[in-house]
């Protein structure tokens, strides 16, 4: 993107290059990128990304509010404890994030139905099937689990499988 911004003058490459770098973790670069930026609804929201990862949620929410990103938005509700405000965001809405906060509202189905083979989505198929005692689905999917060494260390302590061990 680098090279597409420096030949071309690229709005997208820059904008592009911003989101790279806060995929890196270099958000001094990103805020660097996206100052260069038209301030549209795009980098209301890469700010607002920017802001979650420094911990600022009062300033993430400010952005995601601007950029109109309801997904975003509900995410700073779950990080500050409002379960219900977040469901109320993505009503109606399927995949992760969705299921996550189902599950966070006390709801198991929407995470035991996701799809995604991935680990992250059977972290979540594990947790429904642990609060609805079912122990085979819990064994299967701490297999899928497994395949991330950041989350199967995180399983193993997690209160929710203690009765599967």
């Amino acid at each position: 993107y680098k090279k597409a911004v420096e030949k071309f003058n690229s709005a997208n490459g820059q904008y592009n290059l911003a989101v790279t770098y806060i995929k890196m973790d270099k958000l001094a670069d990103a805020k660097a990128a996206l100052a260069k930026c038209a301030d549209d609804a795009d980098v209301k929201n890469a700010n607002g990304v920017i802001a979650l990862l420094e911990g600022n949620n009062a300033e993430a929410a400010k952005l995601f509010k601007a950029a109109d990103n309801k997904a975003n938005l509900a995410i700073v509700d779950v990080l500050n404890g409002d379960y219900k405000a977040a469901a109320a965001k993505v009503a109606g809405e399927k995949g992760f994030n969705a299921a996550l906060i189902a599950l966070l509202n006390g709801d198991t189905a929407p995470a035991a139905a996701l799809k995604c083979e991935c680990p992250g989505a059977a972290y979540l198929r594990a947790i429904a099937a642990a609060r609805n005692g079912n122990a085979d689905l819990v064994k299967k999917n701490l297999e899928t689990v497994k395949k991330c060494e950041k989350l199967a260390a995180r399983a193993e302590k997690d209160i929710e499988f203690a009765q599967y061990r």
